[in-house]
């Protein structure tokens, strides 16, 4: 996706925000939504499920999770800026340290050496090991 917070051609779209909340444990981004049971507002199911428990889930979960989401895009932003070296002018996020943005772009050097030596139709794994709760029962 272009432009979206994250992208860089050495580097997938959604490959950054997975980097970012796992560093951190950022519960409410994308991919720990998606843990808890959640779609984080990206996700559907193949079947239209529009009134479905998984949906109302879903929904709830992305709400409880908001700002954890907004906190996740924003260090994306920032740790993107640092990455490719172009200076960021916005607001730090509070409890991330320069040490963090630092470690996130060493993850995001391993994931891109990776990442472009692929052939196409290849594929590599990334490791997830942020911990979200597990989904209420709608």
């Amino acid at each position: 996706m272009k432009p979206a917070a994250g992208y860089d051609a050495r580097l997938p779209h959604d490959m950054a925000p997975f980097v970012v909340e796992n560093e951190l444990r950022i519960m409410g981004g994308v991919f720990c939504q998606l843990t808890a049971g959640g779609h984080a507002h990206s996700f559907r199911p193949d079947v239209d499920q529009k009134n479905s428990r998984a949906k109302k889930r879903g929904d709830r979960v992305s709400a409880e999770r908001r700002k954890g989401g907004e906190m996740s895009e924003r260090v994306i932003d920032i740790a993107c800026h640092a990455w490719t070296g172009r200076p960021y002018a916005g607001v730090p996020v509070k409890g991330v340290a320069a040490n963090d943005i630092e470690r996130i772009c060493r993850e995001f050097d391993k994931a891109s050496s990776v990442w472009s030596k692929l052939p196409v139709g290849g594929s590599m794994t990334l490791e997830w090991t942020a911990v979200a709760d597990k989904p209420k029962r709608a």
